[in-house]
């Protein structure tokens, strides 16, 4: 109970904090679940095939686990930060059309994500656990493609965009030109009819012939723009004001009606992406199993990495397959989790697969791993050496549901079954209440603040 009241007394407090900090400004990407390599490695995080992660500056989540039957649910002492050095950073010369491209150098720098986990729950023995840390790179190659009519209809908004916001600098311009011409006699139709001419012809100048068809269709376009402004503006303005309405007219009709659509096509596209994704993950565990700073210990570090693909036709469903190499510290198996003799755990092969299904603010994964491994057990018996070799593949299956609270606050819960434990005494029930709270994002105001 005592724990239940806190952790809703959390999650109101950061959801009440998360509404007012909201503004009309929309952000391209929901939170996602934790899948933090860092806070994997030292097992303080259940699930072990990761979905592609958002991309924020940081993220923090807080665990809450228990690994057997035995170990009641307590108050979360599991905790992990994220933090990506490319959105912290000033991200110059990043707009909407580097951010959808699928190029892997890019795709590295952007999505290289830094992260360490800790806990005072690292288990060494079957009664013992001590603090630990970990940490942890990770990144993305291959990023997959949004889909493609979306973002060719934001491509044509942004050009479009681009299009009447330089139109209404070469209207200044032209509108200074006309002022200047020594025949010109100054009245609203007068400057109109001057400014369409200067126009036209400025436009068609080094055209080729197999391009004027194409540019009388822009001219066509400008013109209109023109003639809709100044059929706003007040036919008593004088001449030492017209530029200044001219751009307030300008703003209100043109370049407001272009960036709302602009605004509108950036919301369909966001962060969806369809096609193979491919992610690299590196991981260390730093174990301190005196509970002093001065001495500890690599327990074990790994190397893995996610393929995830996501098709347009099942636009719900994404499937995701892991390879993972874990490199384990016999020393250190020996002297905390000793057994029957000198023992040899092996590296832990990990395949797995696992499919996730989202339906708006809510998802469901479904993950499997088969683990093979081989341990050697040495044992001297009356100056003779016996060895004996055990295979101890083993599996482990978890179902994961998550549920967005808001763009920055994802709550998950994850139940299954964990690998076989070296300890014969420690159950392989796994369940798990986790919370990420992710902080900073890419803001539709960030890439179109050149346009505003």
């Amino acid at each position: 109970m005592k724990f239940i009241l806190k952790t809703s007394l959390f999650l109101i407090i950061s959801f009440s904090i998360n509404l007012i900090a909201q503004d009309d400004d929309f952000k391209l990407e929901n939170l996602k679940a934790p899948s933090m390599p860092s806070a994997t490695i030292i097992g303080t995080q259940i699930n072990d095939v990761n979905s592609p992660k958002s991309m924020k500056d940081l993220e923090t989540a807080v665990f809450t686990n228990y690994l057997n039957s035995g170990e009641s649910l307590t108050v979360p002492n599991n905790f992990a930060l994220e933090i990506n050095p490319f959105m912290i950073g000033g991200r110059k010369n990043f707009n909407y059309k580097s951010y959808l491209e699928n190029n892997a150098l890019p795709n590295m720098w952007q999505n290289l994500s830094i992260s360490v986990a800790s806990t005072s729950k690292f288990i060494i023995s079957d009664t013992v656990s001590t603090n630990a840390l970990g940490f942890s790179l990770r990144t993305i190659i291959l990023n997959g493609e949004p889909q493609k009519k979306v973002s060719d209809a934001f491509i044509r908004a942004l050009d479009n965009n681009q299009y009447v916001n330089d139109i209404k600098s070469k209207m200044r311009f032209l509108i200074k030109r006309c002022f200047n011409k020594p025949s010109f006699t100054y009245t609203i139709d007068n400057l109109r009819t001057c400014v369409i001419d200067e126009f036209r012809n400025s436009e068609m100048q080094d055209v080729a012939e197999d391009e004027a068809k194409e540019k009388q269709i822009l001219i066509a376009h400008g013109v209109k723009i023109i003639k809709s402004v100044f059929a706003q503006m007040n036919r008593n303005t004088s001449q030492d004001d017209a530029i200044e309405e001219f751009d307030t007219i300008y703003k209100e009709i043109i370049s407001k009606s272009v960036l709302g659509d602009l605004r509108e096509k950036l919301r369909e596209v966001k962060t969806d992406r369809f096609g193979l994704r491919w992610d690299l993950n590196w991981a260390m565990a730093l174990n301190f199993p005196t509970d002093e700073f001065s001495y500890s210990v690599v327990p074990r570090w790994g190397v893995w990495t996610n393929l995830s693909y996501k098709s347009e036709d099942l636009e719900s469903f994404t499937f995701i397959g892991l390879g993972r190499i874990l490199i384990n510290n016999d020393d250190y198996i020996n002297k905390y989790q000793p057994s029957d003799g000198d023992f040899t755990a092996g590296n832990h092969y990990d395949f797995g697969a696992k499919i996730v299904y989202e339906s708006d603010k809510f998802s469901l994964g479904i993950e499997y791993i088969y683990r093979l491994n081989t341990t050697k057990i040495t044992k001297i018996i009356d100056g003779d050496e016996y060895k004996r070799t055990i295979e101890n593949n083993s599996t482990k299956y978890v179902i994961n549901i998550n549920y967005n609270l808001s763009d920055d606050i994802n709550l998950s819960y994850n139940f299954g079954k964990n690998f076989d434990s070296i300890s014969p005494t420690q159950g392989d029930l796994i369940s798990g209440l986790s919370i990420n709270f992710g902080f900073g994002s890419i803001k539709a105001s960030e890439l179109l603040a050149n346009n505003e």
